[in-house]
């Protein structure tokens, strides 16, 4: 499991938590929405490679690249939210989880 696989594992409720009180979603809304999205996270971020393993995980760059590769209409769609209050979610997750991995990963 890598770093943000990891991140996204054990800090699940965590992050919900963070996605609901940014967006108002609900807790559940919010939990349904970081497990579905998360995938996407860490599959966008793979897809870019070697691109974003040069910046700092919790870098601006970083969060708008993952960001530009995830697609919000397809977890929408998943999730059964609108797609407007999805992107609020995963504009909210995935800053969240380069963060927490940034910091994470800094500690020996």
């Amino acid at each position: 499991m890598d770093l943000l696989e990891k991140v996204l594992s054990e800090r699940l409720d965590e992050l919900a938590d963070a996605v609901s009180d940014e967006t108002g979603l609900s807790p559940t809304d919010a939990r349904k929405l970081v497990a579905e999205a998360g995938g996407d996270l860490v599959e966008s971020y793979r897809w870019q490679g070697a691109d974003l393993r040069m910046a700092s995980l919790d870098s601006p760059q970083v969060a708008r690249s993952v960001l530009g590769f995830i697609r919000g209409r397809a977890v929408a769609e998943r999730v059964g939210i609108p797609q407007g209050r999805t992107w609020d979610g995963i504009r909210v997750l995935v800053p969240a989880v380069l963060e927490r991995a940034a910091r994470q990963q800094s500690v020996p």
